[in-house]
């Protein structure tokens, strides 16, 4: 029993040293710990573009194609302006890096949606903008230029024919440019309508009582006979003539309805005639 007192004395001293010493308290008038403040937010665009830029020019270049692969390829983009800057500067940082594959792809893409874009000699280097300038060439040998059809033909467009040239025999057919079959028409109503005429009064100088209607004749059956040979050959040209005048104005007005202009309005006439025989 004697001999168990040291070694409990022995263990208790052993857990007296193992135990955590309790850490002292910090003194009234110290500052207390800052609390966690809010995050930051996150970069736009152009604010990616320049960290890329500045990172190109401080020499990372790698680190400046990655960030402008990412800015182009960021489907959230909608500046296409912004994007198209970024892309001039990865092609550029392509070309520098010695990919010369990839920096034409690049400037390819700029160029085919934008045909018009220039680089500024201010902000990049001679041999980048030759070497962009060689791709615009090769995109416009490949690039198929738009067939323009050549223009239709103008039509001069005529006022439409007066009333006087409706009325007079030909006058149609020379308005449309028919002239043989104008002087055609002008002939035939011509040459028809001067032998009517002539014919009508010689009839009427044969008339042995003025005034009556009709051609009054007597006593002589034979002349009679002829006379009226000739008044039935004077009516079958007068109305032969207007036969004819009546046909050139129909096929006249029907030429001047369906003229290619479109603006000229049909031409509508009727011919009367009005006579005693």
């Amino acid at each position: 029993m004697t001999a168990l007192i040291p070694a409990l004395l022995l263990l208790l001293a052993a857990e007296a040293r193992s135990a955590p010493e309790p850490s002292p308290a910090p003194p009234e008038d110290a500052p207390a710990a800052p609390e966690p403040g809010p995050r930051a937010a996150p970069a736009t665009p152009k604010q990616r573009l320049d960290l890329a830029v500045r990172h190109y020019v401080a020499g990372e270049r790698t680190a400046a194609r990655n960030e402008l692969l990412v800015l182009v390829n960021d489907p959230s983009l909608e500046d296409e302006a912004l994007r198209t800057e970024a892309r001039l500067w990865l092609g550029e940082i392509q070309y520098v890096m010695g990919e010369l594959q990839a920096a034409e792809s690049t400037f390819e893409a700029v160029l085919f949606e934008h045909p018009e874009t220039r680089l500024d000699p201010f902000t990049h280097p001679p041999d980048v903008i030759a070497f962009f300038d060689a791709v615009r060439a090769s995109v416009q040998v490949r690039t198929p230029k738009p067939v323009i059809p050549p223009p239709l033909p103008v039509l001069p467009i005529r006022p439409p024919p007066s009333k006087l040239t409706i009325a007079v025999p030909g006058g149609l057919q020379f308005y449309n440019d028919q002239p043989a079959l104008g002087v055609f028409t002008v002939a035939s109503v011509a040459g028809l309508g001067v032998t009517t005429l002539g014919m009508r009064l010689w009839l009427q100088a044969q008339d042995e009582i003025p005034g009556e209607r009709g051609i009054q004749i007597y006593d002589d059956p034979l002349r009679v006979q002829r006379l009226r040979t000739v008044r039935a050959v004077e009516n079958t040209l007068g109305f032969t003539a207007l036969g004819i005048w009546g046909t050139a104005v129909l096929q006249g007005a029907i030429r001047v309805g369906t003229r290619p202009q479109g603006a000229d309005p049909p031409v509508t006439a009727q011919v009367l005639w009005t006579g005693t025989f």
